[in-house]
């Protein structure tokens, strides 16, 4: 294995055991989700830090706060990684208290838009306005044909408005493209469109054809060697992989190694987590170890965030199943541009 792609896949294992020290009443698809987290980062904090930042989460939100589970774990592991993590909270609390009442409604997975734009600006006004982009693209993306109909809208519009678009309208025809060519082999549903997103945002190609054709020849090598993504909650990780510069063959070639590595670990063989949350997890593993920059492997955390959160939702059979987790890092050197390096 390249010992780049073994270092990733180690500091995710030792990230995991870490989380398995710390949170020992949660399951292990919370842990392993907070670990893609803290590998995403390149962070490695200890049991001790661990538990000091679920302690502040828990003071500051009160007994009967809606953070439990995913939600809470996603926002503990991202408060491990600031200088201040009690200031880190309070800041994605104001952003969610005003999303809340911007929305005129009460959704937990307002949290999930709230840390998106909480890392994206600091001031008020400008927090203000980036709920009135979401907003905006929200009731566009509503408006149009078949995108975002479930209770995932919100999110997914939050997250494109944290990237930025000059062109909402432009997005929207793009997203809409890719996802005809994406339905031919994945179906219609949640996973499909925000895949979709995810390549309409990626500005390395102006071809939706293009962009979906590199993507399904990742695909169908991955699949000649028995590795199936489907049009499931994993599907959106693909996104990560169709934006690495290296070759289709290498791509396939390093899941194949990472998924290889997942399966001897515990947790990840035949009594484990399923193979397609394995797939999954290989998929971001490679994204992170083959993106040079750190803001730029934060794409790979954003689509296992948004898989593992809708793994775990679907496994206790809520509503929740559509939850969208922060397509806003995706800044991919340059190839996705967030709102200070030039939109």
């Amino acid at each position: 294995m390249n010992p780049e792609l073994l270092k990733t896949c180690e500091l995710f294992i030792r990230n995991l055991d870490t989380l398995r020290e710390a949170l020992k009443w949660e399951g292990d698809a919370v842990r392993m989700m907070g670990s893609a987290v803290l590998t995403s980062r390149s962070c490695e904090p200890d049991a001790a830090r661990i538990r000091e930042c679920e302690t502040i989460l828990k003071e500051r939100a009160g007994l009967f706060s809606p953070l439990r589970g995913t939600l809470k774990t996603a926002i503990v592991c991202r408060m491990a990684m600031q200088d201040d993590p009690a200031e880190y909270f309070d800041n994605v609390q104001r952003a969610y208290e005003l999303i809340r009442i911007t929305r005129r409604s009460r959704d937990d997975r307002y949290y999930l838009a709230a840390m998106m734009m909480a890392e994206t600006v600091s001031e008020k006004d400008e927090l203000l306005g980036l709920i009135d982009t979401a907003n905006e693209l929200y009731s566009a993306m509503k408006s149009s044909d078949g995108l975002f109909e479930d209770r995932s809208g919100y999110l997914t519009a939050a997250a494109a408005a944290c990237v930025g678009t000059d062109d909402i309208e432009e997005l929207i025809r793009e997203t809409e493209a890719c996802r005809d060519i994406l339905e031919r082999d994945f179906g219609q549903g949640g996973p499909v469109n925000e895949l979709a997103l995810m390549l309409a945002l990626d500005k390395s190609s102006s071809e939706p054809a293009l962009k979906c054709a590199r993507l399904r020849e990742i695909v169908k090598k991955l699949e000649e060697q028995g590795v199936r993504f489907a049009a499931g909650d994993e599907l959106p990780v693909l996104g990560t992989l169709a934006m690495l510069e290296i070759t289709n063959a290498d791509a396939a070639a390093y899941v194949l190694e990472a998924d290889a590595y997942l399966r001897s670990q515990r947790g990840f063989g035949f009594m484990g987590c399923s193979p397609a949350m394995r797939h999954m997890y290989a998929a971001m593993l490679v994204a992170e170890a083959y993106v040079s920059e750190v803001s730029a492997g934060q794409a790979a955390e954003a689509a296992a965030l948004e898989s593992a959160i809708r793994a775990q939702y679907a496994a206790m059979d809520t509503d929740m199943l559509t939850m969208t987790m922060n397509i806003n890092m995706m800044i991919q050197n340059g190839i996705i541009m967030n709102r200070e390096n030039g939109r």
